[in-house]
């Protein structure tokens, strides 16, 4: 995990630089914010990893209901209240795509 998340980093600073070689103030501020964030958040996953609180402490039959009933709760926010009907139609969307990840089919 750590290793992943350093070429993270890694990849912000080599995008990042080719910002900051713009010299234009919003964006290197931007940058600036984006890596401290990005580095904020890498340190917390890592440590995170570390002392084994990223596990996945559920069953395998429950996963598909963790999966699906948490998915269907962060359409509900990000789409709003009123939008019933295409919260359905990325559930089903995401069902299919779970199912197909069981299988081991690739998805392109």
């Amino acid at each position: 995990m750590k290793e992943y998340l350093e070429e993270n980093l890694k990849n912000i600073d080599f995008y990042g630089f080719k910002v900051l070689q713009l010299k234009k103030d919003p964006d290197s501020a931007w940058y600036k914010a984006y890596k401290a964030v990005a580095t904020a958040f890498s340190e917390l996953i890592s440590d995170a990893s570390e002392q084994g609180q990223l596990a996945w402490k559920g069953s395998n039959a429950d996963a598909e209901g963790v999966f699906n009933s948490t998915l269907g709760q962060s359409e509900k926010a990000f789409r709003g209240a009123g939008a019933s009907a295409p919260v359905e139609e990325v559930k089903k969307q995401s069902i299919d795509l779970l199912a197909d990840i069981k299988s081991g089919k690739t998805v392109n």
